[in-house]
C-alpha cells in the first residue's frame, strides 16, 4: 500500500527596514549625525590604532617560554647531563694539558 501526502509549500520573505542617512546612503542602523572626517584623517586613525594594537613578537608569552629551560627532574636526563660533562672535560682536558705541560716545560 502506497499513501502520499501533500504538503503546501510557503514562502516567507522577510525585508529589513532601511533608513536612508543624510549622505543618501542606505544603512540599516539610523546615523545621528553626518560624517565629517576625511578620508586622510580616517586613514591616520586607523594607523595609530594599528600600532596601539600590534604587539612586539619577542614581547608576548609564548616567545619567553620558547627561551626559559624548564628543569628536568628524571634520573635519566641527569645521568646523561652529568656524563656529558665528564666526556666535555676528558677531551678538553687531553686537548690543553699537554699545551700547558709543554708551556712549563719552555718557562722552567
Amino acid at each position: 500500500m502506497k499513501t502520499t501526502t501533500d504538503h503546501p509549500s510557503t514562502t516567507e520573505s522577510y525585508s529589513f527596514p532601511t533608513i536612508s542617512g543624510l549622505n543618501g546612503s542606505k544603512c540599516i542602523c539610523p546615523c545621528k549625525g553626518q560624517i565629517t572626517e576625511t578620508q586622510a584623517e580616517f586613514k591616520k586613525r586607523m594607523e595609530n590604532t594599528r600600532k596601539e594594537l600590534t604587539v612586539k613578537r619577542n614581547a608576548t608569552s609564548q616567545y619567553i617560554a620558547t627561551k626559559i629551560s624548564a628543569p628536568d627532574e628524571r634520573v635519566s636526563s641527569q645521568t646523561m647531563g652529568a656524563l656529558a660533562i665528564i666526556m666535555l672535560s676528558v677531551i678538553a682536558g687531553l686537548i690543553i694539558i699537554p699545551d700547558i705541560l709543554y708551556f712549563l716545560k719552555k718557562i722552567f
